[in-house]
């Protein structure tokens, strides 16, 4: 039992840690997205900045170099990269944002040269470690990303502090001549390339995204430069552990670097190494870490080592799980040593100890008894009963431990999926930083600057309904509008006759004018509001050959929900007063499946939805997507959550909270474990990008959009048969032992009874030798009531019975305490005359009676029993006849003429 209850304790420690294990190899792929969600936007925009007509001016040789340096300067700015530069086909620079390097060679990491040779590629993003030196040269800005100037968590890791080498991500485009015509088949005249270096050292944004989602542990560890140390770039949520402290030794990483066989597929999020990592300080935490490499994110592996590794932990202590998981194991396992230890003790000092005890007495006083000690022991028969009972508490106990494990492992399993909501939320932000990018970008633009100075201009408003409209198809949303300063539409490209009509949607505007902030907010959208904007049916996925959605609200004709952007405009260079008028955007939720589809894609399975709640419609589904089992190519859509009461309980958390609720349900017939939480409504767009603001817009402390994320029962399913069959083999085996102490206490039992009860002469004991009939009971009478006729003659008198020891049955059990026994009444006190003498009686009278009968028919004497006759069978007992209060009875009298 002992070796049970270990492997017990291991088994259901081990799948809690596996199954925390499994939550950070889920959630490695979130630091991915984090990780390329950065590169992935700078290059989206500098596949823009390749068709900007100042800069293929520049590099044909027309157009103005200040120009394009301001262009590129606020790119660097707006993204926080340290280098961007226009290249010539030669490699050269012709322009940079930061120092004057126009002519030198330009090849950061051989990315340029490489593209030249693949110009099929079309883009190429890339990881990689850029020297000091060459950072020097350029004389960069230092951006940290973090969210205010006091954090100095990372203080002492940004390259340019400690002039060490650093990781930067790179994206190289090339830039063609789009002025020209070509032939059909032919391709347009390269012109020459756009670089952009961002270093990742020191920077919070990427740790920022996952921790201040989901929580835990983030790291981004590159090998400097000294092949000694892994510099980290990394955030906690647990602010106990300094985060200067966070290194791992090279160990840790040099397995996964060196081996070209660990080095898995481009895109590819499978773990490559799991551990322990205990922090460098003083800590309980401990965490559960899986990493990822590093890879070029072009589309190809070029067979390099990845320069670094991302890293995702889970404190495995943070919650109860494994605190109480332990204690509990334990805890059961004491009481059922205590509780066995109990049974087998009582069994043997109740039933068997005093059978030991009188057969020692025997051995020394001549196979004599006192009969009152027996009676009394005859009492420990009613406790038979609750020795039984004990010796089942083991496998009642134990099948309640049983369920228990398996409610904790389920609590524990569910626990699985609560960070999958803020998944969900990362992959909801992204179009909204997407567009506040954009949007920002477009603010800059000189004709709506202009526009909003001379609103009726014809040529004007041509071109920036050009602007306008090719925002939003490139962007995929339904609205880009731009208003004035008074609240008016100037220009919406869906539908010139809105041209003055007031225009507010959520409060954006008025918060834009006031604050001159950026704004992104989640709201509802009537349907009249949508038919009046004749905005496009656009309806965005990212699995090809997906279903159609039925949701959108071109289809469903009701209110749907929105994800609202804005942007103050200023008409010139002077940002300092207040904004001449503000850029809308607009992207419709419902109908739209790229959100739980990016979702499901990141955790590589399972169910992603977003429900919106309002007081007239109650909660209702947006959107949602379902990968099918074995296929993550193809999914169902529309498909909505058996019970919404899940939905309930996270609207009862209030506004902004992040608390997060589960349950288990069926969804399409497989078993899910489903966790909901709250989409906050209000966001600010700060320096890091999407910022959650703590107060509703409208002042209704409602919740309106509900994301849900669930994870198939299927990814913790064989953790669980693991962690299982070793419970129930405990359970087979408390079966076996109770078994086993159960015929021992019947066994106890049973010589119990044969020997002490019918040496007591107990009530049941005559019975049962009476063929279950009551025996006659014998007549008492005194010696001085006695009469001659009462004395029976010699010749009646039977020889002496010889004895025979009995102590060799009765020396096979131990003792226990007496229990006291009413006792037979004593004869009463004889007359003052001295009686005349009597002859002794007959030693053996009712020797064929039983015991009990024997002692009632000897009289009311207490004194010793003389346990002689013939040897007992089965049920049968000893012959027992009353003898003096002596020190040994004495021999049978002879017998004597009256």
């Amino acid at each position: 039992m002992a070796i049970a209850f270990t492997f017990q304790i291991l088994s259901l420690k081990e799948a809690i840690m596996e199954n925390y294990a499994g939550m950070a190899s889920e959630q490695i792929a979130a630091v991915s997205f984090a990780y390329t969600l950065k590169v992935n936007q700078v290059g989206f925009g500098f596949k823009g900045q390749a068709k900007n007509l100042d800069i293929i001016s520049l590099l044909k040789g027309t157009g103005d170099l200040a120009t394009v340096i301001k262009a590129l300067r606020f790119e660097q700015s707006s993204r926080s990269i340290e280098m961007v530069f226009v290249l010539d086909v030669g490699l050269r620079v012709v322009a940079g944002a930061n120092a004057n390097r126009t002519g030198e060679v330009m090849d950061s990491d051989g990315l340029v040269s490489l593209l030249a040779a693949n110009l099929t590629l079309g883009q190429i993003k890339k990881s990689g470690i850029m020297t000091y030196q060459e950072l020097a040269l350029d004389a960069p800005p230092l951006y940290r990303e973090r969210t205010n100037v006091l954090d100095a968590a990372l203080k002492g890791v940004h390259s340019l502090d400690i002039k060490t080498s650093g990781l930067t991500r790179y994206t190289v485009t090339p830039v063609y001549d789009i002025t020209v015509t070509v032939a059909a088949g032919q391709s347009l005249p390269l012109l020459g390339y756009l670089l952009t270096v961002d270093l990742v050292n020191g920077k919070q944004s990427i740790p920022l995204a996952v921790v201040n989602e989901i929580g835990g542990f983030v790291g981004i560890y590159a090998q400097r430069a000294d092949n000694h140390q892994w510099a980290t770039a990394s955030r906690m949520f647990n602010f106990k552990i300094p985060q200067l402290t966070n290194t791992i030794s090279d160990i840790t990483f040099d397995p996964l670097i060196e081996d070209p066989d660990q080095w898995p597929d481009v895109f590819d999020a499978a773990v490559q190494e799991r551990g322990r990592v205990v922090s460098r300080q003083d800590s309980l935490s401990s965490y559960a870490v899986t990493a990822l490499p590093v890879y070029s994110q072009q589309g190809q592996d070029w067979g390099e080592e990845p320069p670094a590794v991302l890293v995702r932990g889970i404190n495995m202590w943070e919650s109860s799980f494994m605190q109480t998981a332990v204690l509990i194991c334990v805890l059961f396992a004491v009481a059922m040593v205590v509780a066995d230890a109990c049974t087998l003790l009582l069994t043997l000092t109740i039933f068997m100890k005093p059978l030991e005890r009188m057969a020692r007495f025997l051995r020394t006083q001549g196979n004599m008894v006192n009969l009152d000690e027996v009676k009394q022991l005859a009492k420990r028969r009613h406790l038979f009963l609750p020795v039984l009972m004990l010796a089942v508490v083991s496998p009642t106990v134990a099948v309640g431990y049983l369920y228990w494990v398996r409610g904790h492992m389920l609590a524990a399993f569910a626990t699985r999926v609560t960070a999958a909501p803020g998944i969900t939320s990362m992959a909801y932000r992204l179009k909204m930083t997407q567009m506040s990018l954009g949007f920002y970008g477009t603010s800059l633009n000189g004709a709506i600057k202009d526009l909003l100075l001379a609103p009726t201009d014809p040529d004007l408003r041509a071109t920036v309904n050009i602007v306008l409209s090719a925002e939003s198809k490139n962007r995929q949303i339904e609205y880009a509008t731009l208003v004035g300063a008074d609240g008016r539409i100037v220009l919406t490209p869906n539908n010139a006759n809105r041209t003055g009509a007031p225009f507010d949607p959520a409060g954006l505007v008025t918060a834009a004018l006031n604050t001159s902030q950026r704004y992104m907010r989640t709201a509802w959208i009537t349907w009249e509001e949508f038919q009046a904007e004749h905005a496009p049916v656009i309806q965005e996925y990212v699995t090809p050959n997906l279903p159609v959605s039925e949701l959108h609200p071109n289809t469903t004709h009701r209110s749907a929900l929105i994800r609202f952007g804005a942007t103050p405009v200023w008409s010139g260079d002077d940002t300092s007063g207040p904004p001449n008028g503000v850029l809308i955007s607009g992207d419709i939720v419902d109908g739209n499946t790229a959100v739980p589809e990016r979702s499901n894609n990141i955790l590589t399975r399972g169910y992603s939805a977003i429900y919106s709640w309002t007081q007239e419609a109650g909660v209702r589904l947006a959107t949602s997507a379902m990968m099918k089992p074995g296929n993550s190519t193809n999914a169902w859509v529309d498909v909505a959550l058996p019970s919404t009461e899940i939905l309930e309980k996270v609207r009862d958390f209030g506004y902004g909270s992040k608390r997060v609720a589960t349950a288990m349900m069926d969804i399409r017939g497989i078993k899910h474990s489903v966790a909901a939480r709250c989409v906050c409504p209000n966001f600010l767009i700060g320096s890091l990008g999407v910022q959650d603001e703590v107060e509703p817009y409208d002042g209704v402390p409602q919740c309106q959009a509900i994301m849900v994320q669930a994870m198939p029962w299927s990814a913790v399913e064989g953790i669980d048969m693991v962690a299982m069959k070793w419970h129930y083999a405990g359970l087979a085996m408390q079966a076996v032992k109770t078994a086993a102490l159960v015929l021992l206490c019947k066994r106890s039992y049973t010589a119990f009874k044969r020997v002490i009860l019918h040496a007591a002469g107990t009530k049941q004991a005559r019975r049962s030798h009476s063929g279950g009939h009551h025996p006659p009971k014998v007549q008492k009478r005194r010696w001085w009531a006695m009469t001659s006729d009462d004395i029976p003659s010699s010749s009646d008198m039977p020889e002496p019975t010889k004895q025979v020891e009995t102590h060799h049955h009765l020396s096979r059990s131990p003792s226990m305490p007496s229990v006291q026994e009413d006792q037979d009444e004593v004869g009463s006190t004889p007359p003052s005359s001295p009686p005349p003498p009597l002859p002794a009686a007959p030693p053996h009278q009712g020797a064929d009676k039983s015991a009990g009968t024997s002692g009632s028919a000897s009289g009311s004497h207490s004194g010793w029993l003389n346990l002689v006759g013939h040897k007992y069978r089965g049920g049968g007992a000893p012959r027992v006849h009353v003898c003096d209060d002596s020190e040994a009875a004495p021999p049978p009298p002879k017998p004597t003429e009256l």
